[in-house]
């Protein structure tokens, strides 16, 4: 495996089979010189201090087909109950083409904090962010759209229907744009109690219907090729007293086709940690299931596979190999084959084929994942499998092969936590987090860009640290 050292006094990289790499004048971006023989035509990173100086975190990234990078985060503002959304265009060579902020109207109190938590942009450059925004009405959902020079577009917030003011709380958890419109899945409360929300707008910012369900707990979305959209959550049973993960079948008009509620009888909890579909329609839910153990109860991973009418396909359920009876999942995907992907406790990495036959299991202790930590699980258009924690970013290939590795190196005070990442057309890797500073100092957003070299190991921390000197200077 080739390996990319970093000289931190010399601040020059060298690549192990020949490439060189040189920091850029201005010191926020670094350039390849070797472009055209790496498969991706730059490597930069780029940190985002507020103009309150305080703590910003990166929370979604996105890029287009001209490979420019789209960050959505978190900025705070001098007060611990004010902070604010910022959204960022870098070039592809990671400078800053526009930054936008997002004060929303706040609460009669004072409180006002607006919170990015998804991001897409369309074909025309056309930016929409969802998120979560006080307001009068306490919190609520927010969707936004920015034209392709920073120009905010449109605003559209969402108040549910609770008429009780405590129960005024909404919460953004997935964002999906398609063609011709942008859904958004969430929570809300209605006077009964919590819910789950499904909406439709319009690319032009209509909301075109919306749609409720007694659930509650994060919410995951997913459509398939024929507009069907699929929501789930979790039912918490009074009887029994635990909670099943429900899967919910919407026609692209809104009706509800179905709904199943996962093992409704059975005594021992569920839930899902994700929903995708296939390309012939079916879907699959990643998540875990709870059982009798010999002592107390133990939890496996599980892959569920239905069909389009919500019939169950085939179940897998995954046992903990260290025979710990604790088996909890961190990421799942689907990739274009419909191969199922699950990340677990325990670092081990499950692939499952179609027929829900294992591919192989394979453990990384590259991939440390802290409590609490973001984990993020994408599959590229080739088949691979990219995964995202606290300590790095690897690429697996359909065999399992590791392909690349990038590792930080964090401790409590000081390093890079990465929150997200979206994977460019060339196949490069944009990845967008927090970035820790020993105190005085505190948090910054840091969006990185890498090529993805077959065989590359990278550990990027000096230049990090590096850069965080020169932009503090």
């Amino acid at each position: 495996m080739n390996t990319l050292k970093i000289d931190k006094l010399a601040l020059t990289l060298v690549f192990a089979i020949g490439f060189v790499f040189q920091p850029s004048p201005a010191g926020r971006a670094f350039q390849a010189n070797s472009a055209p023989q790496l498969n991706g035509p730059e490597i930069w990173l780029a940190f985002y201090d507020g103009p309150d100086k305080q703590a910003d975190i990166g929370n979604a990234v996105a890029v287009d087909g001209a490979g420019n990078t789209y960050v959505a985060g978190t900025s705070d503002g001098a007060i611990s109950y004010d902070k604010n959304i910022v959204l960022i265009k870098y070039s592809p060579s990671g400078s800053a083409i526009w930054t936008r902020i997002y004060n929303g109207p706040g609460r009669p109190d004072g409180s006002s904090i607006d919170q990015a938590v998804a991001i897409a942009v369309d074909d025309q450059g056309y930016v929409y962010l969802a998120g979560n925004s006080e307001s009068e009405t306490y919190k609520d959902i927010i969707v936004l759209r920015y034209r392709p020079d920073g120009t905010p577009d449109w605003e559209q917030r969402y108040n549910g229907p609770a008429t009780n003011p405590l129960n005024q709380v909404e919460n953004a958890d997935a964002m999906l744009l398609t063609d011709d419109a942008l859904y958004v899945s969430g929570t809300s409360y209605d006077d009964n109690g919590a819910i789950l929300v499904v909406l439709k707008y319009s690319k032009t910012g209509q909301l075109q219907w919306e749609r409720h369900y007694a659930a509650e707990g994060t919410s995951h979305l997913a459509i398939g090729e024929d507009g069907s959209i699929y929501q789930v959550g979790g039912v918490f049973s009074q009887p029994l007293g635990v909670y099943h993960f429900v899967l919910i079948k919407y026609q692209p008009d809104g009706t509800r086709a179905w709904d199943k509620l996962y093992r409704k009888d059975d005594p021992f909890a569920n839930g899902a940690a994700g929903v995708q579909v296939d390309s012939q329609g079916n879907i699959i839910v990643g998540g875990a299931i709870s059982r009798q153990a010999n002592v107390g109860t133990a939890t496996d991973a599980a892959l569920i596979k239905f069909d389009p009418d919500g019939n169950t396909i085939w179940e897998r359920r995954i046992v903990d190999p260290n025979q710990q009876n604790f088996l909890d999942v961190f990421g799942f995907s689907v990739d274009s084959a419909g191969s199922s992907y699950l990340f677990t406790t325990g670092l081990y990495i499950f692939k499952y084929d179609s027929s829900g036959n294992q591919a192989w299991m394979i453990h990384s202790d590259e991939l440390t994942v802290p409590s609490n930590s973001p984990t993020v699980m994408k599959c590229g258009p080739d088949q691979s499998l990219y995964i995202s924690a606290a300590y790095g970013v690897m690429k697996f290939g359909p065999a399992g092969n590791v392909l690349l590795s990038y590792q930080y190196d964090i401790d409590s005070s000081e390093g890079f936590l990465p929150v997200d990442f979206a994977i460019s057309p060339d196949a490069s890797i944009a990845i967008t987090g927090r970035d820790f500073q020993p105190p005085p100092n505190s948090e910054d957003m840091l969006t990185l860009k890498y090529p993805v070299t077959p065989g590359l190991s990278l550990t990027i921390d000096d230049a990090i640290t590096s850069e965080r000197n020169r932009s503090t200077d």
